[in-house]
């Protein structure tokens, strides 16, 4: 029971610790149209979709209140 409970807590590390190495990286020119005409702060597209069914985003919520929290 202990070997199965340590063989899978090793593995579970290691596959964690192996996926933290690869992941995607973004050039310099990437990095540096985020906040602008381009992208959003987040990395979504500002323009949204060509069907619409995904809007323009035009900054977001200014208040609590207009996301009907008190």
């Amino acid at each position: 029971m202990m070997k199965k409970l340590l063989i899978g807590a090793g593995t579970a590390a290691f596959l964690s610790l192996a996926a933290a190495s690869i992941h995607a990286e973004a050039t310099a020119e990437q990095i540096a149209s985020l906040g602008g005409d381009a992208y959003t702060p987040f990395g979504a597209i500002r323009t949204g979709n060509a069907d619409g069914s995904i809007p323009e985003w035009t900054g977001g919520l200014a208040s609590a209140a207009e996301a009907g929290f008190p």
